[in-house]
């Protein structure tokens, strides 16, 4: 499974579960793929502000967990572009199957 399908795949599974925490290991069982291509997927949904990492080393959604007190707050970087994982992530919402 590439990322993009991974990316996808993972914003359905956190989208019909809302409550659901994963860490990256469970990610690569649950969709049978390797260690870089879920860290890549899962660092991408972080910096879409889609995830959130928490401190015990799972993802939530951020809607979901951002009052959670395990939440480490991230601190603004002032003059940092746009991540290129933000262009991505527009792709994969603009291109739909069928």
């Amino acid at each position: 499974m590439g990322v993009v399908d991974l990316i996808r795949r993972l914003r359905e599974e956190f989208t019909e579960m809302p409550g659901l925490r994963l860490t990256k290991a469970q990610v690569e069982r649950l969709c049978a793929t390797d260690e870089l291509t879920s860290a890549s997927a899962l660092r991408a949904l972080v910096n879409a502000g889609f995830l959130i990492p928490m401190a015990d080393g799972s993802y939530g959604r951020t809607d979901i967990v951002a009052g959670s007190p395990d939440v480490p707050r991230p601190q603004p970087r002032a003059g940092t572009p746009p991540s290129a994982w933000r262009r991505i992530l527009c792709l994969v919402e603009l291109e739909k199957e069928g």
